[in-house]
């Protein structure tokens, strides 16, 4: 398991959380993931998938771009199952979150590993 403490982008810290969670039917590694805002968390899951041999730095940062999808970034289905509480976290703090993907130059940063504290044991 490794977490990752994003701060200085939002008014309120955000954790992320990343653990391996076995092997998808496609054989892609599965992770599972938490993300709080403070101590509220915003999303859970264990339905990403990536190809063997990334990186679960590599993985946070491709969680963190999917999870700060906000309305009108993709199409309105990707959006159904989320609840007003997480609509309502998009519109304060996705935009600002996202932009610790990027780096002084613009450039996308491919992991989150700036960010990763100790792993928990």
């Amino acid at each position: 398991m490794s977490t990752f403490v994003i701060d200085g982008f939002t008014p309120d810290p955000h954790t992320l959380v990343i653990e391996p969670a076995g092997v998808r039917p496609d054989m892609r590694e599965r992770w599972s993931y938490e993300l709080f805002c403070g101590d509220r968390l915003v999303f859970s899951g264990s339905d990403l998938g990536s190809p063997s041999g990334v990186t679960e730095d590599e993985v946070a940062a491709h969680a963190l771009l999917w999870l700060t999808l906000q309305p009108g970034d993709t199409d309105g289905e990707y959006f159904a199952d989320y609840t007003p509480a997480q609509i309502e976290w998009c519109g304060e703090y996705a935009e600002s979150l996202v932009t610790c993907l990027y780096d002084e130059n613009g450039c996308e940063v491919t992991d989150l590993s700036t960010y990763r504290v100790d792993d928990c044991a």
